[in-house]
């Protein structure tokens, strides 16, 4: 019996030598790591528009004021009859999805509407504009409808868009004017405003007419833009 212990205690203190070999053989090296891919995000800011009211009470009786959107309630005369008006606005329910409205305009008085854009995704991109629906409707409307990169008023089409890059401060966009369909490089927090201009000659050929139109506005990686 003692040397059966004795046999015990040998086998005990072996089988506990292999147990520390092994352990002393395995290692461990455990890797962790995240991944976060950056964004295009191009977004709508502001909207703005003309607006005419006829007022009895005015020296002139016309009235008109341009200035952003949501601050038109401000600027309303009292007992101002709205009589015309282009503005840029919401689309629905489509988010950043934006409609131009130019309702009774005339000539003699430059109608101009804006939207604001900021562009908040994390990589640079490149925006440009793409015509979808070329101006559409009466003959005598689109012909002078201009969809060029053009200078500011006065200006050789009676109806054009423009483009500008710059800041947005306090309420106050001050830009440079590009060309919105060659694109322009974007990082996050710049601002793009987009312009158009409705300024009718004095021709009886172009009352009463209707005119349709749609643009895209196109945000994507810089790297990978083809013009």
């Amino acid at each position: 019996m003692k040397r059966l212990g004795l046999l015990f205690m040998v086998l005990v203190i072996a089988l506990g030598g292999i147990g520390a070999a092994f352990a002393a053989w395995t290692d461990t090296v455990t890797i962790t790591g995240t991944v976060n891919t950056g964004d295009v995000d191009l977004n709508v800011v502001r909207y703005s528009g003309t607006w005419v009211w006829k007022v009895p009470t005015a020296p002139d009786e016309i009235v008109v004021w341009h200035g952003w959107a949501d601050e038109l309630a401000d600027h309303t005369p009292a007992n101002g009859q709205l009589i015309a008006w282009a503005y840029m606005g919401p689309d629905g329910a489509v988010e950043d999805s934006v409609l131009g409205v130019a309702e009774n305009i005339f000539p003699e008085i430059l109608f101009t509407a804006d939207v604001l854009l900021r562009y908040d995704g994390s990589i640079p991109a490149i925006v440009y504009a793409t015509v979808v629906q070329p101006p559409t409707g009466d003959v005598e409307l689109t012909a002078i409808t201009g969809w060029d990169y053009t200078p500011p008023p006065p200006q050789p089409r009676a109806i054009n868009d423009c483009a500008f890059v710059g800041t947005y401060t306090g309420g106050v966009f001050e830009g440079t004017q590009i060309n919105s369909y060659n694109g322009v490089q974007m990082h996050d927090g710049d601002y793009m405003l987009l312009e158009v201009n409705l300024n009718l000659p004095q021709d009886n050929d172009l009352m009463d007419k209707h005119e349709t139109w749609k643009v895209n506005m196109n945000a994507i990686q810089w790297n990978e833009y083809v013009p």
